[in-house]
C-alpha cells in the first residue's frame, strides 16, 4: 500500500504498512478507508477494516472490528455515502453486533446502522464481493443464495434503511460470484463477474439491468471466466 507522486510516480513517505492484502480503498475528506485481509495497519491492530490519516498513514480511532464466521474476517468492497460506509466481505459481526457479510457503519464511530441484509449460502458462506449504492437502494453482488431471508442468487437489491430485500431478482444461476457493480447516472446497474445466466438468458461475465425492473437490457457474453 502506497501513495505515489502524481507527476513522477515516486512513492511518498506515506506508509501504513499493512501486514496482509488490501482489497479496497475509499477516501472521504482527510481520511482513507481501507478494507482487506490485514490484522495490523497504520501502526495499530485493525482487523480487515481501518481508517487512515491521509497526512501520515497512521490509523485513526475508528475501529469496526469485524469478526469472521468461517475463517478470519475479510473486506472486499466499501462504498461511502454521506456519513455512512457500506461494507461487503466475509464476516459475522461488526463491533459485536451480528452482521453477516454486509453492513453499514457510521463514519463517526464505526457503529453499525440498522442495515442488515444477512447475505448467506453459496460456496463461500454468502460472501459479498461488491456493493453499489443508488439513492435508497443498496445493490449487493457476491457468492450468496439468500439475502434478508429471501432467495437471491449472486445479485440483490436491498433497502438502505434496514437491508430488507427489494423485488429486484434477476435469478443468477450457474456461476460462482459477482465482483464489480456500478450504477450509471440513469440508474442502470452494470454487473461483472463469473456467471453464465440471469433470468435464463446467456450473459456470461457482463450484463446491465433496467433501473425499474430486473430485466436485462444489455449483455455481452464471453468465455474464459
Amino acid at each position: 500500500m502506497a501513495a505515489l507522486d502524481a507527476m513522477t510516480g515516486v512513492a511518498t513517505a506515506w506508509d501504513p504498512n499493512p501486514d496482509n492484502t488490501v482489497e479496497v480503498i475509499r477516501i472521504a475528506g482527510d481520511t482513507l478507508y481501507a478494507g482487506g485481509m490485514f490484522l495490523h495497519i497504520g501502526g495499530q491492530e485493525r482487523l480487515a477494516l481501518a481508517a487512515l490519516r491521509l497526512a501520515d498513514g497512521t490509523a485513526t480511532d475508528w475501529t469496526p472490528n469485524p469478526v469472521g464466521s468461517v475463517v478470519g474476517a475479510y473486506i472486499y468492497d466499501l462504498e461511502i455515502v454521506g456519513p455512512t460506509t457500506y461494507v461487503g466481505g466475509g464476516f459475522a459481526s461488526m463491533q459485536g453486533s451480528p452482521r453477516h457479510n454486509a453492513a453499514a457503519l457510521s463514519l463517526a464511530d464505526a457503529t453499525p446502522t440498522a442495515f442488515d441484509p444477512e447475505a448467506g449460502g453459496g460456496s463461500d458462506d454468502g460472501a459479498v464481493f461488491a456493493i453499489a449504492v443508488d439513492g435508497t437502494t443498496v445493490y449487493l453482488g457476491g457468492d450468496f443464495t439468500t439475502v434478508a431471508g429471501q432467495p437471491r442468487v449472486l445479485l440483490a437489491a436491498t433497502k438502505a434503511s434496514d437491508g430488507s430485500a427489494l423485488d429486484f431478482n434477476p435469478n443468477g444461476s450457474g456461476g460462482n460470484s459477482i465482483h464489480p457493480l456500478d450504477v450509471a447516472t440513469d440508474g442502470t446497474l452494470h454487473v461483472g463477474g463469473a456467471y453464465p445466466t440471469f433470468d435464463l438468458a446467456y450473459q456470461q461475465g457482463f450484463a446491465a439491468f433496467s433501473p425499474t425492473a430486473s430485466d436485462v437490457i444489455f449483455s455481452y457474453g464471453f468465455e474464459g471466466l
